[in-house]
């Protein structure tokens, strides 16, 4: 059995990562952590999310200039139909997203920092192990 060694090229640009596919080639793409965005740049893309027994396989055509959100956790095998580049970025996050993240980072500090708190007051007040001879 023969294995063909397919290489694809990935260049930096100022937008982020340029992909670049020959005719034929195809690249799979897990995604995630988070979000993606999928752009491209030149000729024609064929991309193809893996299907689960709940979702069949989506099989999505996109040529130059189009764009497509693709979900964190989603698979999906990207196929040049022609010469083909593309971009996968991280979309940027909303204000709206930042606030939230950055309140549930505030309450995670708040809930750790009470949750040491109440800790160091029960070692003061004696009611660790060590101190009431549980342990000897």
């Amino acid at each position: 059995m023969s294995q063909q060694l397919m290489t694809f090229m990935q260049q930096s640009t100022p937008g982020g990562a340029l992909w670049k596919l020959a005719p034929g080639e195809a690249l799979r793409l897990p995604i995630g952590p988070g979000d993606r965005e999928v752009h491209v740049t030149q000729g024609r893309l064929w991309l193809t999310r893996v299907g689960t027994p709940d979702a069949p396989a989506d099989d999505i055509w996109l040529t130059a200039g189009d764009s497509l959100a693709l979900d964190s956790g989603s698979e999906w095998v990207a196929e040049g139909w022609s010469e083909t580049s593309f971009q996968l970025l991280v979309p940027p996050c909303t204000r709206t997203g930042l606030r939230f993240f950055l309140a549930g980072l505030a309450l995670r500090a708040r809930s750790a920092a009470s949750m040491a708190s109440r800790a160091q007051g029960r070692i003061r007040a004696g009611d660790s192990m060590a101190s009431s001879g549980a342990l000897q």
